[in-house]
């Protein structure tokens, strides 16, 4: 039996993780708002995952017990399916919304943002599918103690069908997200700015590293040795471990941006108007110049003819 300690300690560590997602989902709307005054869509994906984070991590404390009671099962079955609703709502959007930084951040061509918009529409079916799936099943009590005990990440109660589906899916949407940062990293790299391959790159590393963590997590799953007492609270780790790195690594791309505007947003722009102000005028400028100065020379010159001419024929009336 894991001691009642160590069950203390990994909800905290878990809490203290969603905590940090939370975290850094706030600072990447605030930073959006601030800096651009509205929403893109992908960070509308976003806005959602504080909510779910608060709701799981809030969850665990009552939820995860050192012994089962037969008493707590009603309770417990509500608070499985509360989770399972949230785990799978908040690991989509994140995929949904990585899905949407490609297709945004794609070169200017019909083709490229299609694809990515695609693959957010491919993404936004797989999430429908599990919800419904997930709803209509409802969950399961079973004991740790049991064999049958599986993850509440999907609240299945050894439901392996839904289980294995899910993983599929989700396995499809990392591999999709690292081909497609990649045809869009590498395919055209000549024509991409400085922030395209930046973020065409973060999106391709933390898309590697979805799918470690559901590697991880179905390897657990899975595993003949993750059986008997507690199997349940291990698979689960993993689970939460997962959705964990999926809130930060859909937020990092826009940390990034956020940190070196911070950081150099400021003096690129004084140096912009300072050079601005400092380098010579240009070839069209000088141009420009001579050809007003022209115009205005000739125009002194027709006006002093003009004046001469009608002095010279006053002076002739005169006489």
């Amino acid at each position: 039996m894991i001691a009642d300690q160590s069950f203390v300690a990994w909800k905290a560590i878990i809490s203290v993780l969603y905590g940090l997602g939370v975290g850094t989902s706030a600072a990447r709307l605030a930073f959006r708002q601030f800096k651009s005054k509205n929403l893109w869509k992908d960070d509308w994906f976003a806005f959602p995952l504080p909510i779910l984070a608060t709701i799981l991590a809030v969850v665990i404390w009552p939820l995860y017990q050192e012994r089962d009671s037969h008493d707590e099962i009603p309770r417990q079955k509500a608070q499985y399916w509360l989770m399972s609703i949230s785990w799978l709502l908040a690991l989509w959007c994140t995929r949904i919304g990585l899905s949407i930084t490609l297709s945004r951040q794609a070169p200017l061509k019909n083709s490229a943002r299609n694809t990515g918009f695609r693959v957010a529409v491919f993404f936004a079916v797989l999430l429908v599918g599990s919800l419904a799936w997930s709803i209509t099943m409802g969950c399961e009590h079973y004991s740790r103690l049991r064999k049958k005990a599986r993850s509440v990440a999907y609240c299945n109660g050894g439901k392996e069908e839904f289980s294995i589906a899910n993983f599929v899916a989700t396995f499809l949407s990392a591999i999709v997200l690292i081909g497609t940062s990649l045809w869009f990293r590498f395919k055209k790299s000549s024509d991409l700015s400085v922030s395209q391959i930046r973020n065409f790159t973060s999106v391709l590393a933390i898309s590697v590293v979805l799918l470690l963590g559901t590697i991880v997590h179905a390897a657990l799953y899975f595993s003949p040795l993750v059986r008997g007492t507690n199997s349940l609270v291990v698979i689960d780790m993993a689970a939460h471990f997962e959705l964990v790195l999926s809130i930060i690594g859909f937020n990092v791309p826009t940390l990034i941006a956020m940190f070196d505007w911070f950081i150099y947003g400021q003096d690129r722009q004084t140096n912009r108007n300072s050079n601005a102000s400092s380098l010579p005028p240009s070839k069209n400028i000088i141009q420009l110049a001579n050809l007003s100065e022209q115009r205005s020379s000739k125009e002194l010159d027709d006006d002093a003819s003009s004046i001469s001419t009608v002095d010279s024929k006053a002076r002739r009336a005169v006489v």
